[in-house]
């Protein structure tokens, strides 16, 4: 468990850290993915993991979109 997490942890920095030329709302997706399978691998398996970054990333894509406007 701590191995995966530390595994999602450096997958969602990495995300973060690439999207520096973005728009906001791809930038808002993948945060919203790294936080939600952080929040899910956490809170679950490697299950709850993947559908915390599937809500994650339709959340971020949607506040990043309303930003944009």
């Amino acid at each position: 468990m701590k191995r995966k997490f530390a595994l999602l942890l450096v997958t969602g920095i990495t995300a973060v850290a690439l999207t520096g030329c973005a728009t906001k709302t791809q930038t808002g997706a993948l945060t919203g993915a790294a936080i939600g399978g952080l929040g899910g691998a956490m809170l679950g398996n490697s299950k709850t993991a993947a559908i915390g970054a599937a809500a994650g990333a339709v959340t971020g894509a949607i506040i990043g979109r309303q930003l944009e406007e």
